[in-house]
């Protein structure tokens, strides 16, 4: 029997021939890790996905879940009011209590602020000149906006961007962990919660016009968000704020190296081309490639049965490679419409700082391209950050 597995590090620089593999011969397979379910898909993804009825994102809800590390992100959450973990009814309440923060209105202004963050962080670089984009761009213009929209203050945005890695690492799977790992991300969850204590305490005091602020003061029907799930909501994100941005980021700029055609096709028309560009790249090379979604009964999947318990892994980013749902899924195509890519999920757990996040790649490419029209590689080796759930960059050299 053919053994899959997309977690082996040695697939980290290009998994999609794996992903592309399963979907082929084996779309929806059991594997050997934990007894979960790999499903590859887009209509089998997107079918899970929208049935909150029949699956399930408490990860309390694994046969066996009392196995979970206690670090790991199941065991950190298993007792707590996490949006992106849990199910109606307290799923429904967290995000309309948060959705607040996150309105149309709210997000679009923050733009001018982020297209001169993406100006300003590139502003040293001229003609010639080599550029890491992932230090110079990818990674400090997301935290600095979440940090901005949460009230940090600007002495401890690097503070808060040394957080966000560690804590990222709680959502790989834990075959992929050491114990080093464990504690990086255990000591920065308790330095970011102190933290945060302080400061929601402050904000109580004396609201200010953030997003931190916004969520203390969001209120349906005489509910308010406890200081506990603030503070573990929070926690989220800065996961989801700043590392599937910086990925974002990263990953696009560098299918644009390896496309000169089509970053010829950007530079020449930034303005038209960033909206359907951004969900592009999200696409082609998503910067989330995993989530999962537990059964509450016996489910049928592609003939497949999936028993009560047993924890299906939706592979986003191989639906997202699916020839089914996309023509020529392998092929960079920055016109693209309709474009049903997975990469901010789907259904009720559709990723609620979408916006925020094509925002900002839609101000940050345009910006990198204005400085380096002719947009190309230098480091010949990729690198890539060691999490097989959040795909990114360890650097990226460019030129051009």
């Amino acid at each position: 029997m053919t053994v899959y597995n997309p977690f082996n590090p040695a697939n980290t620089k290009d998994p999609y021939p794996v992903y592309k593999q399963m979907r082929e011969e084996a779309p929806v397979w059991a594997g050997p890790l934990f007894g979960e379910v790999f499903v590859s898909r887009h209509a089998d993804c997107v079918a899970i996905l929208r049935d909150a009825e029949r699956f399930s994102s408490d990860p309390s809800n694994l046969i066996r879940a009392e196995e979970l590390s206690p670090q790991s992100i199941g065991g950190v959450f298993l007792s707590g009011k996490v949006m992106l973990f849990s199910d109606p009814p307290d799923h429904s309440r967290l995000r309309r209590l948060a959705q607040h923060a996150f309105s149309p209105s709210a997000i679009e202004g923050w733009r001018p602020r982020v297209r001169a963050l993406a100006t300003d962080l590139l502003a040293e670089y001229g003609p010639g000149d080599e550029c890491e984009v992932m230090d110079a761009l990818a990674r400090p213009l997301p935290v600095v906006v979440i940090a901005e929209l949460l009230g940090v203050p600007v002495s401890d945005h690097e503070k808060f961007a040394s957080w966000s890695t560690p804590l990222a690492r709680m959502i790989d799977p834990d075959t992929n962990m050491v114990e080093s790992d464990y504690n990086a991300a255990m000591l920065a969850a308790m330095e970011f919660v102190g933290y945060f204590n302080g400061l929601i305490e402050e904000r109580r005091g004396s609201p200010r016009d953030d997003v931190l602020s916004a969520l203390i003061a969001a209120e349906e029907e005489g509910d308010r968000l406890t200081h506990d799930e603030l503070l573990i909501n929070l926690i989220l994100l800065l996961i989801a704020g700043h590392e599937t941005t910086s990925n974002l980021i990263g990953n696009g700029a560098l299918a644009l190296c390896e496309d000169p055609v089509a970053r010829d096709q950007f530079v020449a028309d930034p303005d038209g081309l960033a909206r359907t560009a951004v969900d592009e790249f999200l696409r082609y090379d998503s910067p989330v490639q995993f989530t999962a979604r537990t059964a509450k009964v016996d489910v049928d999947v592609h003939g497949v049965t999936l028993e009560k318990g047993r924890q299906a892994l939706v592979m986003l980013a191989g639906a997202n490679r699916d020839p089914a749902a996309f023509e020529n899924p392998d092929q960079l195509n920055l016109t693209r419409t309709p474009n049903n890519h997975l990469a901010f999920s789907n259904g009720i757990h559709f990723c609620l700082g979408a916006m925020l996040a094509r925002m900002e790649g839609q101000e940050a490419f345009p910006a990198l391209l204005k400085k380096f029209p002719n947009l190309a590689r230098v480091n010949d080796e990729l690198v890539y950050r060691p999490n097989m759930t959040l795909r990114g960059l360890a650097e990226l050299q460019v030129t051009g």
